[in-house]
C-alpha cells in the first residue's frame, strides 16, 4: 500500500509538472486593443509571440498581454538578429511597428524601423530608455521617451504594420512618431487616450515573431488540482480492491 501511495503521489507530481514552452502562438486572431488583449498563458520566460497579420481580411493589429520582469534586460523585437522575423506573404520583410502601453492601455513606448544593422531595416524594436541606444545599434530615444523608465508588471504590446497608428477620439495620433522612424518614441502629451487604430487600406499579409527577453507568460499555467485529484481517486481505487 505504502508503495503505491507514493507511485501515485510521483506520477502525479509528473503529470502536474508544468510546461516550459518559452513561445506564445496567436490564437485565432488577437484583438486590436487596448485594453483588449490575448492573455499569453504559460510558465517561465517568454521569449516569442508568434502570428500572423491579414489587412485585406480586417487583420490590422494584434495586442497581447505580457509581464516585463526584468525592465533592465526587457526588449520586444522583430528584428532578425535578435530572434524576430516578420515576412510577407510573397518573402519580403515586412515594414511591423510596435507599441507597449499599460495594463489599462495607456501608451508607454513605441518603435517603427532599425535602420543601424542588419538587413531587416523595417522591423522594430522597444526596450526601456536606457538601452534602447545599445541594444538598436545607435538610434535615439526621442524627447517623449526620455522620461519613461519601465517598472515590473503587466503591460500590453500591439503590433501593426506602416503606416497603421494608434489615434485618439479626435483622430491626433497617441504617438507622434513624425519623421524620426527609427526612434524610440513616448505618448504625444498632446494628444488624448487611445481611441481607434488609423487602418489604413492595405491588402498586406505578414506572419511575424516577436522576440522577448525579461519578460514572462501573463498567466500561469492552470493548476495541478485535477491532477491531483486523478492520483487521489486511483489511490481510492486501490483501496477497494
Amino acid at each position: 500500500m505504502r508503495k503505491f501511495l507514493l507511485a501515485t503521489i510521483a506520477l502525479t507530481g509528473v503529470l502536474s509538472a508544468p510546461a516550459m514552452a518559452d513561445s506564445w502562438v496567436e490564437v485565432d486572431d488577437a484583438p486590436d486593443g487596448v485594453p483588449a488583449a490575448q492573455h499569453t498563458d504559460g510558465t517561465g520566460p517568454l521569449t516569442s509571440i508568434l502570428g500572423r497579420l491579414n489587412r485585406g481580411a480586417g487583420d490590422h493589429v494584434d495586442t497581447y498581454s505580457i509581464i516585463i520582469t526584468d525592465p533592465a534586460e526587457f526588449f520586444a523585437t522583430t528584428k532578425i538578429d535578435l530572434g524576430g522575423s516578420a515576412t510577407t506573404s510573397t518573402g519580403g520583410n515586412a515594414d511591423t511597428r510596435l507599441w507597449l502601453w499599460t495594463e489599462q492601455g495607456a501608451p508607454v513606448l513605441a518603435n517603427d524601423d532599425i535602420n543601424a544593422f542588419g538587413s531587416d531595416t523595417l522591423a522594430s524594436l522597444i526596450s526601456d530608455p536606457s538601452t534602447f541606444p545599445t541594444l538598436s545599434g545607435g538610434e535615439v530615444v526621442a524627447p517623449t521617451a526620455a522620461q519613461v523608465s519601465l517598472t515590473p508588471g503587466k503591460y500590453l504590446i500591439s503590433i501593426s504594420l506602416f503606416s497603421n497608428d494608434p489615434d485618439d477620439g479626435v483622430g491626433e495620433e497617441v504617438f507622434n512618431l513624425g519623421a524620426d522612424f527609427d526612434a524610440l518614441h513616448g505618448p504625444d502629451p498632446a494628444a488624448g487616450p487611445f481611441a481607434a487604430w488609423e487602418n489604413p487600406a492595405s491588402t498586406t499579409i505578414a506572419s511575424y515573431t516577436i522576440a522577448l527577453r525579461g519578460a514572462t507568460f501573463c498567466v500561469p499555467e492552470p493548476a495541478s488540482a485535477s491532477l491531483l485529484a486523478i492520483g487521489l481517486a486511483a489511490l481510492g481505487l486501490r483501496r477497494r480492491s
